[in-house]
């Protein structure tokens, strides 16, 4: 229940930003649309976010494996060969999807609201 009141309150606060960055994050791109509909975002915002958040996101693995197989051509062929192309290639990936889930989070505890101070004990 604490988990449901929490994902709704973020809802509230970041709408359609929280949903189009949701789109860029594994396993949170899967899970957005509850919050959303338990809050009754806009439909039509919330397909908007979706559709670009998830086109940039397609993109970005369209141009991946785009451009692997221009640079290790038969790759696809022997899996030996593919998984070391993928190794190679993917690190700006792994890395881009990192930075951009710390950014996601550094701007979550900025934005957080401020905890009274505990009363102290003296």
């Amino acid at each position: 229940e604490a988990k449901i009141e929490r994902a709704e309150r973020l809802m509230h606060r970041y709408e359609a930003g929280g949903v189009f960055f949701a789109r860029l994050l594994p396993v949170v791109r899967h899970l957005i649309s509850l919050p959303a509909g338990l809050i009754r975002m806009n439909f039509w915002l919330f397909s908007v976010m979706t559709l670009l958040g998830s086109g940039l996101w397609c993109g970005v693995l369209a141009w991946f494996g785009q451009k692997a197989g221009r640079d290790h051509p038969g790759a696809i062929d022997d899996p030996v060969k593919f998984m070391d192309a993928l190794k190679g290639d993917s690190q700006w990936l792994v890395l881009a999807v990192v930075g951009l889930a710390v950014l996601y989070v550094v701007m979550l505890k900025l934005t957080a609201p401020k905890k009274a101070d505990a009363p102290s004990s003296a």
